[in-house]
């Protein structure tokens, strides 16, 4: 994933650089523009990259989205999106995570209640780390934090 977005990023900034020096008449604005053509295509695909490379690189996106002087308004303006706008992931291995943990719990029944109040629900929210769902246990509705699946092998 990482290789193919560099090498894609570089083809585009080579392009924007023969086509903008060649060019004799290009002036500074054409040339400003052609940038920031380049940098607006080239976000997305940076966002999409640190996502697919896992909680760390998300961690670094968010960091990033918060900095423009370094990485340019438009790369900061997409990498916002990293912060409050992830893909869940399967609600399914969610539950058979929090099953897996609550296997051990010492009042089965609170645990059997907090699953059963969790079938078939969707996440309230996704974040780099886990997801949250919206639960209910001993007659109380509880907010549910499942990590995401091998994120402490792939975080580390």
């Amino acid at each position: 994933a990482i290789s193919s977005f560099l090498v894609g990023a570089l083809a585009g900034a080579v392009t924007v650089l023969v086509r903008t020096s060649i060019t004799s008449d290009a002036n500074e604005a054409t040339k400003d523009n052609a940038w920031a053509k380049w940098r607006s295509s080239v976000a997305p695909q940076f966002a999409d990259t640190l996502v697919a490379l896992g909680p760390s690189y998300i961690k670094f996106g968010q960091s990033l989205a918060s900095r423009p002087d370094l990485v340019t308004d438009q790369i900061a303006g997409e990498l916002v999106r990293l912060q409050d706008n992830l893909p869940p992931f399967s609600s399914e291995e969610a539950l058979r995570v929090l099953a897996a943990e609550l296997a051990s719990a010492e009042d089965r029944q609170a645990a059997a209640e907090l699953l059963a109040s969790l079938d078939g629900v969707e996440p309230v929210a996704a974040a780099s780390l886990g997801q949250v769902y919206k639960g209910r246990v001993l007659g109380h509705d509880v907010a549910v934090k499942v990590q995401r699946p091998d994120v402490r092998r792939s975080a580390a």
